[in-house]
C-alpha cells in the first residue's frame, strides 16, 4: 500500500527518535489497540497495514491504522539502527471517492488555484472540522501516553514538552 493513496491530505503528524531503546513495534501496537479499543467509539476500526519505506519494490515497515470516518492515522513504531528507536504517527483524510475523487488529483496539480477548487467542491464544516481535531486529540494523547509508558519502563527521562507537539499546520487549515 502507498500512503500517498490511503490519505489524500495529511493533516498533522509528530515524530521522535529515543536514543538507546530497544523495544518491539508489536508490543506497542497491542497496548495501544487496547488503549484505542477501551475508549468505546463507534465506527473506529483498527488494523496493520503495511507501507512501503520508498517505493513498491522497496522495503515494507508495518503501521498501526486507525480510521473514523474520513479521517485515518498512521502510527509507526520501529528500530532505527540497532541502538535507536523511532515513533510516529500521521494524521490525514481519506481520498475522496465517487465522482470527485478521480478529479481531486487532477485539480491539485494546478498551482495555486487547485486547492482552492478542491476546498470548494468538498468543503468541510465545522462539525467536521470539530470531529477531526477531537480524533486527532484522542489519538495522539493515546500514543503519548502509551510512548510515556513506554519510556518510563525503560528508564528514560520524559521528554520535553516542545518535542511532544505535533505539527499540526494542515489541521488549522482544514
Amino acid at each position: 500500500m502507498n500512503r500517498r493513496k490511503e490519505i489524500q491530505e495529511i493533516l498533522t503528524n509528530w515524530q521522535y527518535l529515543v536514543s538507546g531503546l530497544q523495544y518491539e513495534p508489536e508490543d506497542f501496537y497491542v497496548a495501544l489497540e487496547k488503549r484505542i479499543y477501551a475508549k468505546d467509539i463507534q465506527g473506529v476500526s483498527v488494523r496493520r497495514v503495511t507501507l512501503s519505506q520508498a517505493g513498491s519494490f522497496s522495503r515494507k515497515r508495518e503501521y498501526l491504522r486507525v480510521i473514523y470516518g474520513d479521517l485515518v492515522f498512521d502510527i509507526c513504531a520501529a528500530p532505527f539502527g540497532t541502538q535507536d528507536f523511532f515513533f510516529s504517527y500521521w494524521m490525514g483524510l481519506k481520498p475522496l471517492h465517487g465522482c470527485f475523487g478521480f478529479l481531486l488529483p487532477i485539480l491539485l496539480s494546478i498551482p495555486f488555484l487547485g486547492a482552492l477548487i478542491a476546498k470548494s467542491v468538498s468543503p468541510m464544516t465545522y462539525y467536521q472540522r470539530d470531529t477531526a481535531t477531537m480524533f486527532n486529540t484522542l489519538i495522539s494523547n493515546i500514543v503519548m501516553e502509551e510512548f510515556d509508558t513506554v519510556i518510563g519502563n525503560k528508564g528514560i527521562e520524559p521528554i520535553p514538552e516542545a518535542d511532544r507537539v505535533p505539527n499540526n499546520k494542515k489541521l488549522t487549515d482544514i
